[in-house]
């Protein structure tokens, strides 16, 4: 059986579903039970795209152009004028392009996959991840209906709040054409009980129930060159739906032995409010760097989103530590709390203005009695088997043998 695997991030290097794939890759042993896989990531700069062999895994890269810097732009602006003019061009075509799916990186897809020829491959997993990604898959099963088409949806589409509600339509009609195409929808619980209520059972049918395959239990010793207590959060902090600025309240009547610390992208505005509430910024990291830093923290914090029908997969990578770690909440119904009941040291935090100062002080106790609390590794595998990349890796197999 021969595998490709298309996503929006830059693989192996950074991204959410990078981590993902290489848990399933490597941890659930997919690389050994596969005779070959290989993936098309998506690559941040316009130099010329060649495969590579990374780990076993033959990687083609595809642009998509906003995710191009300016800077990047003007490294091959001396030798190929005329390439950087129409990268630039690109950008701002796409910057005032209101749509959800850009065709111009839908387009950039396609011409990969038309490429490399992937018709040659008995099944292709589009992870969505990114809209764009899989258009592009379910227009090229339409072309050619032999290929086995498999999303591996970890985000919503149709209902995802964080894209603007003037695309929604758009995403509804979308999503739709998309399951009716697709042989195969691997998504997360809470998505697959969502679609019952939206659409017919030929569609749920066709949908399986898959946790994120991100707990792998580390063994992490001690390292600490300070006496400080180390509360870290990993990843991006983007508008109204990850707002930091209770956890900011928060922290800032933590003890003075505590240090908050972020790793991730934010805005400018944001990054602003860090400096006002000495709060310690590293920026974004790469995947490796990322977990050196979760290895020598002592707690780890999550900042939760608005959104009920997602549930972060940092949680997942935060519980194979094993440490202690704080939830912050935007609401009484967050679907992190069905996880981290199971969880022996959890404190889930609510963003309630009437509570603060209770919060404060179990904020201030939890960390103080805490900080050096450890789970086993035994203790995770049994509390959280299903979310293991062992687990899901069998899951999608079988997914793969029912083509």
């Amino acid at each position: 059986m021969n595998c490709l695997f298309l996503l929006a991030d830059n693989y192996p290097y950074s991204g959410a579903c990078t981590s993902l794939l290489e848990n399933l890759f490597f941890k659930g042993n997919l690389t050994k039970s596969i005779d070959s896989i290989e993936v098309m990531a998506c690559k941040r700069e316009v130099s010329s795209l060649k495969p590579e062999c990374i780990d076993g895994i033959t990687v083609h890269d595809f642009v998509f152009w906003p995710y191009v810097s300016l800077e990047k732009c003007k490294t091959v602006l001396v030798k190929h004028p005329i390439k950087a003019m129409r990268v630039v061009v690109k950008k701002l075509l796409i910057r005032f392009n209101r749509n959800e799916i850009k065709k111009d990186s839908v387009n950039s897809v396609k011409r990969a996959l038309k490429k490399i020829n992937a018709q040659k491959f008995d099944v292709i997993v589009a992870v969505m991840g990114s809209f764009d990604v899989a258009a592009a898959a379910m227009i090229y099963k339409k072309k050619n209906p032999e290929v086995k088409l498999v999303v591996y949806q970890v985000d919503p589409c149709s209902t995802n709040e964080v894209s603007p509600p003037s695309t929604q339509k758009e995403r509804e009609a979308f999503e739709g054409e998309l399951y009716s195409v697709s042989d195969r929808i691997i998504t997360t619980p809470i998505l697959i009980e969502e679609s019952k209520a939206l659409y017919a059972k030929e569609i749920t049918d066709k949908m399986i129930p898959m946790e994120f395959p991100n707990v792998v239990p580390v063994e992490v010793g001690e390292n600490k060159k300070t006496s400080d207590i180390c509360c870290l959060f990993t990843g991006n902090i983007y508008g109204d739906f990850r707002d930091p600025k209770y956890a900011l309240r928060l922290f800032d009547k933590a003890e003075l032995s505590i240090k908050f610390e972020v790793i991730g992208s934010v805005k400018p505005d944001i990054k602003s409010e860090f400096e006002l509430h000495n709060v310690i910024y590293h920026g974004p990291k790469s995947l490796k760097e990322t977990r050196a830093a979760l290895a020598n923290a002592d707690i780890l914090v999550n900042i939760g989103n608005s959104m009920l029908n997602q549930v972060p997969s940092k949680l997942f990578e935060y519980i194979s530590y094993g440490k202690p770690i704080i939830n912050i909440c935007k609401n009484r119904n967050c679907p992190t709390l069905h996880y981290l009941e199971k969880y022996k040291y959890a404190l889930n935090l609510f963003e309630e203005d009437d509570i603060f100062e209770e919060q404060v002080k179990m904020l201030n106790d939890f960390i103080l009695e805490n900080h050096k609390n450890r789970m086993t590794a035994d203790e995770i595998m049994e509390a959280f088997e299903t979310c293991t990349p062992q687990y899901c890796a069998e899951q999608m197999l079988d997914v793969f043998k029912s083509l």
